[in-house]
């Protein structure tokens, strides 16, 4: 999912929403059709639920980038481009900053792991009980989360465009 993020999020940006919407939409109703068949028809239970959701997984990366590739000859085509040498000139300060960020969300994702994995040891109504906390916290933070995707685009393309005071109202008035 991650290379969807990026280019999701990398689109959002310079107000390209079309490319992730039909995207979504398309896996969307692939992974109810992927689900009928690996669980349902196959009867692969949990497994067949992970292959479902793999292909999605899958299919939105390679949908959106191949949308992209097509929206890169007409109105993306100064900002795609193929990895070159240049692309790694700077790849230690990148790293000194995405290491400890990778680090820190990977830490985040064993820490709800582990808790998933004690509370099924404590039994199932542990079980559910952490599943159902999980489930209501990651709907409860969409809206925030959402908030502040947008509002760093915004940010950054005012600031982009050297409009600091505009960026600065936006950022106060979110906060």
């Amino acid at each position: 999912m991650g290379q969807f993020d990026s280019s999701t999020k990398f689109l959002s940006s310079i107000y390209h929403y079309r490319i992730p919407v039909c995207t979504q939409f398309a896996t969307a109703c692939l992974h109810v059709v992927w689900c009928k068949i690996f669980i349902t028809d196959l009867a692969m239970k949990e497994q067949g639920a992970a292959i479902a959701m793999s292909l999605t997984y899958l299919a939105n990366m390679i949908i959106a980038d191949t949308l992209i590739r097509i929206e890169a000859r007409s109105s993306l085509r100064h900002m795609i481009f193929w990895y070159d040498r240049s692309t790694f000139e700077n790849l230690s300060e990148y790293l000194k900053v995405g290491i400890p960020s990778m680090l820190m969300r990977v830490f985040e994702w064993w820490a709800y792991e582990t808790m998933g994995l004690v509370s099924g040891l404590l039994g199932v109504s542990f079980l559910v009980a952490n599943v159902l906390v999980i489930n209501v916290m990651s709907l409860v933070t969409q809206i925030p989360l959402g908030i502040g995707y947008a509002v760093s685009a915004i940010v950054g393309n005012y600031l982009g465009e050297g409009k600091v005071d505009v960026a600065r109202a936006f950022s106060v008035t979110t906060i």
